[in-house]
């Protein structure tokens, strides 16, 4: 059972962070509509009758089309999508047309159908790159890179996690640095790198907790708590998972509560508490029919299946790993698959009764069940070898992507000291000319107070200047007029000596 409780773990947290990195994505297309759930479906109906066909209406119809398919309704999905598209083509709304193609491919995407998906990302990516809107690039290229992880193709997938990574420092838009980190932890936890993974999980929480991303924060929380379930720490798994649950049901976000129900069935089937393995399984199991999420609803049903067998509950384990069997090869999914016909194997080979050959045939005795198992283990042993071989040939593009990966981060390690050196040499430039520019305003202001007071003191000396001048003028006045009264002294005494000597010449002759 652990086996394929881990891989619908892993599965199921995978789901929940490219559910997430759609989110994103409808959060940040502009639309006026940003509340979640049926009762707005309704809301929006209304609107697009009554709305002329304008830019509003498109918005309305792409988020329309949104909303059915976070129900798991694609075909509703699918149809306002692609009427958002024609009216945004006709109306030349160049970013309606990209959020459209971009849900589009993202119905495609949750279909299991990586190629249409691909596709329609790619057209959604080429018009916001013309329109050089580096905050929905960042969101196209997570998108594309999701796609090339389902694929298993990890040096793609690496390649456009770090161009969105980059788009978004340039932009330092902080949620989309953190929703690439996330992406970036799932890769290496694919890879068993479970250290890089918490790492990459850890970095994320702290900056979408730092800017309030709260749907950033509730799939960070939920991947940690896979990591800690990998490395047997439940109790610290289920805190981080009751954490992430909590801010899901806020949020109403089915297909991370339903991931978080599943992992905390996973931890409580490996601490052997069934009862409550199974509430988490039948409620996970629940919201992915109402989803239509067929890869997790098979999951669930083989872990339900599964959990029956430890129970001795035999009948009922028969029913549900024939579902998830069923439903596994309608998907093509041969590791799950595999998986149930693992559990199908031992379940016919512990049962102490009778079973039926497959869902509702007919009772097999004790030595039928017992070339049942044999038969069983034969399939899963057939079909483990396949994965096997191709598993070896992951494994070498896994080293090869994690080389490349080490090396790119290195290179981007790099080019970050160099950029923090060169902001270094800028800012001591910056100080240079400030303390520069400060110098000189001291020298001036120091030129200007010594000009000032030359000035006063010159206006001081002139004063004192002009008032000795004035006390000399006084003085000199003083010592002309005496002069002049002396003169007319002395002009007037000549004068009566004048007259004088006349009349007395006058009288001796």
């Amino acid at each position: 059972m652990k086996q394929t409780l881990k891989s619908v773990c892993l599965r199921a947290g995978a789901r929940a962070m490219r559910g997430r990195n759609i989110l994103l994505c409808v959060l940040l297309l502009g639309s006026s509509v940003l509340v979640f759930g049926n009762r707005k479906i309704d809301s929006l109906l209304t609107l697009v009758k009554k709305e002329e066909p304008d830019t509003n209406k498109a918005k309305h119809l792409y988020v329309l089309g949104w909303e059915y398919n976070r129900l798991g309704n694609h075909d509703s999905s699918f149809h306002f999508n692609n009427a958002a598209l024609q009216l945004s083509t006709q109306l030349n709304f160049r970013k309606g047309i990209s959020a459209s193609l971009g849900n589009i491919g993202n119905v495609y995407l949750n279909q299991g159908d990586h190629h249409k998906a691909l596709d329609y990302f790619l057209q959604a990516l080429e018009i916001d790159e013309e329109r050089k809107d580096k905050t929905r690039i960042s969101i196209w290229l997570n998108s594309i890179a999701s796609v090339y992880k389902e694929q298993a193709d990890f040096p793609k997938a690496l390649e456009y996690f770090l161009r969105a990574l980059k788009v978004s420092e340039e932009t330092a838009n902080k949620m989309g640095i953190a929703s690439t980190l996330g992406n970036l932890g799932g890769i290496y936890l694919d890879q068993g790198d479970n250290n890089k993974a918490l790492d990459c999980y850890l970095r994320a929480l702290k900056i979408a907790e730092e800017v309030g991303y709260n749907e950033g924060i509730a799939r960070d929380l939920a991947n940690i708590g896979i990591v800690y379930r990998a490395r047997f720490n439940y109790s610290e798994a289920l805190n981080y998972d009751l954490r992430a649950l909590k801010m899901a049901e806020e949020l109403e976000d089915k297909n991370l509560i339903a991931a978080l129900q599943s992992n905390m069935g996973n931890v409580y089937g490996e601490l052997k508490n069934y009862p409550h393995a199974l509430e988490c399984f039948f409620k996970a199991l629940k919201i992915n029919e109402e989803t239509g999420n067929k890869r997790n609803e098979a999951g669930n049903l083989g872990n339900i299946g599964s959990i029956y067998t430890f129970q001795k509950k035999y009948s009922e384990a028969s029913s549900f790993l024939f579902r998830s069997l069923t439903l596994s090869d309608s998907i093509s999914n041969k590791d799950m698959v595999k998986n149930q016909y693992n559990a199908l194997s031992l379940l016919y080979e512990i049962s102490d009764i009778s079973l039926p050959d497959s869902t509702g045939g007919k009772l097999l005795s004790k030595e039928q069940m017992r070339l049942r198992a044999l038969y069983f283990h034969k399939r899963y042993i057939s079909i483990r070898d396949t994965l096997f071989s191709e598993e070896n040939k992951k494994q070498l593009v896994r080293k090869e992507m994690n080389f490349e990966f080490e090396k790119k981060e290195a290179a981007a390690k790099t080019e970050q000291l160099k950029n923090e050196e060169i902001a270094k040499a800028e800012s001591k430039k910056q100080k240079i000319i400030i303390i520069s520019v400060a110098g000189c305003l001291l020298l001036v202001i120091g030129f200007a107070v010594f000009i000032l007071r030359a000035l006063r003191i010159t206006r001081k000396q002139k004063i004192l200047i002009e008032q000795q001048k004035h006390l000399v003028d006084e003085k000199q006045k003083e010592i002309l007029d005496s002069i002049y009264y002396a003169r007319r002294i002395q002009r007037a005494l000549i004068t009566n000596e004048k007259y004088i000597s006349k009349n007395l010449r006058r009288l001796i002759g």
